[in-house]
């Protein structure tokens, strides 16, 4: 019983560490479903979350200095920054949001969002959109909506 204790003791010890050296970002759209690109790589649709290593002069110096990052809607509009400051003294997890800026195409952003929400709660339903199409009406528990 005591070695199961300290298994436990040392492997909460380790997982705290490791969130320590960490930085989650959650990079956020308005609309969503933005690529979002860093350093020209995309990785994927926002709402997106990236982790970065937390480095020991980070700590010290009480923040981290990020690449700048960009969002690119269907449509073509994008917005950028070319680099962003995470107060570590805030905590591990920081949110940053792109503003779509007021140019046209609003209507094609709006409408690949809802596509890419659709699809994802089709995935989590175990379906593709096109058996959607050949199939009876899907039927979704209120729980897998977004709040």
């Amino acid at each position: 019983m005591k070695n199961i204790i300290k298994v436990l003791f040392w492997g909460l010890l380790f997982l705290a560490g490791c969130a320590t050296n960490q930085l989650k970002v959650t990079y956020y759209a308005d609309p969503a479903s933005a690529t979002l690109y860093e350093d020209q790589k995309a990785f994927g649709y926002t709402p997106l979350t990236l982790v970065y290593p937390v480095t020991p002069q980070d700590r010290e110096r009480g923040y981290m200095l990020l690449k700048g990052t960009n969002v690119v809607w269907a449509s073509g509009a994008s917005a950028s920054v070319k680099s962003l400051k995470a107060d570590l003294s805030e905590g591990n997890n920081v949110h940053f949001i792109f503003i779509r800026p007021d140019v046209p195409g609003i209507e094609v952003d709006l409408d690949f969002a809802l596509q890419v929400e659709w699809d994802r709660i089709l995935r989590q339903h175990g379906e593709t959109r096109e058996e959607r199409q050949r199939g009876q009406p899907l039927f979704i528990h209120e729980d897998s909506l977004p709040q």
